[in-house]
């Protein structure tokens, strides 16, 4: 018998033989050919069942177990008999799906693996579960940090990612997580000193979606009121979790004027992701590694922990990565040719970003009639009430729902089901009308939900949670019944 595998071998074989579909099974299609019946010598046959018999991988299809002999688009197999019994050789094209499937249950399983056989370290940070705000005053809190007088570690961020001579203004700066603004909106971190600079910091650490003219909105509010600052005088950074995620266009534009900042902010604006670009500066400043502070160094150390596993680089995380690779290097029989292995994932990434584009299309269809069906059930299971209803299925990401009335206010709290593109979202906010009433209304209603647990606290939103689809009208009808008491 052979003790390698020759792929060039068995493609060229292949290549030469003419497959014959499988008419008595439609349900299961495949093709075969026949030993003596097609180009293949007899030698050439039996080294086609030894190698896919030897090198094949085990997966169970019905009540067998057969050895699947992956080449190219398609699976190889037959059926166990001995050696110079065996006459068939099967073939059919891969199931992507189904591919990509295993593929994923193969990477979580890995990825599992690799946690369980981990040393169990414990941070207080990631524990905790930080969503957006806490990672905020965490990062602002470093920023608070003095040495001899000076903001050293802020002056070391700006110069670092605006330049020095923004870095050279710093004096006394006010710094200050979660402040609240124009129209309620609440800037996750704000470095400011009268007269001289202000910079706007959004955190978006989870890839929370953009609210619409978020980035100008704060802009703007800065221009304006107690603050005051001339346009030259405001920088803005973005903070996602990786570089790939940029402000959308209408963050950038401003709801009074329909203008866009986006063009006169070019030379004031950084993007600085927490994978790379925070990260980095954690680790490798010398400001920041010269601090001698005991809580400092334990806070950083922790952040640069928590960064790390909650953003999948830390050392579990490459030991995961190492074996997957290992896995797919051995499920798509790449040799060592760089070129010729580029040339095979890009071939099965154009599959699956088929697959991707076939399932969001009927995702998309599935949500909309899903929309429809939740907002006529609304409209009839509220027909004897007075309640607006909000019906926003035409905008990127669509939402359904009522506003309630408060204290015989119309209009006033927003109950709505959220669709952001990848998930649902059951959301309690408040109208334009209802702003006024935000301190009263709040306390209310984080009573009602903080029991039933799973909601969150909003920036824009007072709370809001992720559902699924089936879960999501009937949990919108008991919040409806809920908050219409208050």
């Amino acid at each position: 018998m052979n003790n390698e595998l020759n792929y060039e071998k068995l493609r060229e074989m292949i290549a030469r033989c003419e497959w014959t579909f499988a008419k008595t099974m439609p349900f299961a299609p495949h093709e075969y050919i026949v030993r003596g019946k097609c180009p293949l010598t007899d030698e050439e046959f039996l080294y086609f069942i030894d190698m896919q018999r030897r090198f094949g991988i085990t997966e169970h299809w019905g009540k067998y177990n057969h050895s699947y002999l992956y080449i190219d688009d398609y699976k190889y197999w037959t059926m166990g008999a001995p050696y110079e019994e065996t006459i068939i050789m099967n073939r059919a094209k891969t199931d992507i799906l189904g591919e990509v499937l295993d593929l994923y249950e193969k990477i979580e399983t890995t990825k599992i693996e690799a946690k369980k056989n981990a040393p169990y370290h414990f941070n207080a940070v990631l524990n905790a579960g930080p969503l957006e705000p806490g990672v905020s005053k965490i990062l602002a809190g470093f920023f608070w940090q003095k040495t001899n007088d000076e903001y050293l570690i802020l002056k070391s961020f700006v110069s670092r990612f605006f330049g020095k001579e923004l870095s050279s203004k710093i004096d006394k700066p006010v710094i200050l997580a979660e402040e609240t603004v124009k129209d309620d909106k609440r800037i996750d971190i704000l470095v400011y000193e009268k007269e001289k600079y202000a910079i706007v910091l959004e955190n978006k650490i989870w890839d929370a979606v953009d609210q619409p003219n978020q980035l100008a909105n704060y802009i703007e509010a800065m221009m304006e009121g107690d603050y005051n600052f001339e346009k030259e005088q405001i920088y803005v950074a973005f903070l996602p979790k990786a570089k790939d995620h940029h402000p959308s266009l209408n963050s950038w534009v401003s709801k009074d004027t329909g203008e866009s900042y986006e063009e006169e902010f070019r030379d004031r604006y950084a993007l600085i992701d927490f994978k790379e670009k925070i990260l980095s500066w954690l680790e490798e400043s010398p400001e920041v590694n010269e601090i001698c502070d005991d809580y400092f160094t334990h806070s950083r150390f922790l952040f640069i922990d928590f960064l790390k596993r909650a953003l999948k680089i830390d050392n579990i995380d490459n030991m995961a990565q190492t074996e997957i690779e290992k896995f797919l290097i051995e499920r798509y029989q790449m040799s060592d040719d760089d070129m010729q292995g580029a040339d095979l994932l890009a071939n099965k990434l154009k599959e699956i970003g088929e697959v991707v584009n076939q399932l969001t299309a009927l995702r998309k269809d599935r949500t909309e009639k899903s929309m429809q069906k939740w907002l006529n059930d609304l409209q009839n299971d509220y027909k004897d009430k007075k309640y607006d209803y909000i019906d926003f299925r035409d905008q990127q990401y669509p939402y359904i729902g009522v506003s309630i009335p408060y204290k015989d206010n119309l209009n006033i709290i927003n109950v709505f089901i959220w669709n952001n593109g990848n998930y649902l979202c059951l959301v309690i906010g408040l109208s334009a009308e209802g702003k006024i009433f935000r301190d009263e209304i709040f306390p209310l209603v984080r009573d009602l939900v903080q029991p039933k647990g799973g909601f969150r606290k909003g920036k824009e939103w007072l709370y809001f949670k992720d559902v699924t689809y089936q879960q999501a009208y009937g949990e919108l009808k008991d919040l409806v019944s809920e908050l219409c008491t208050l």
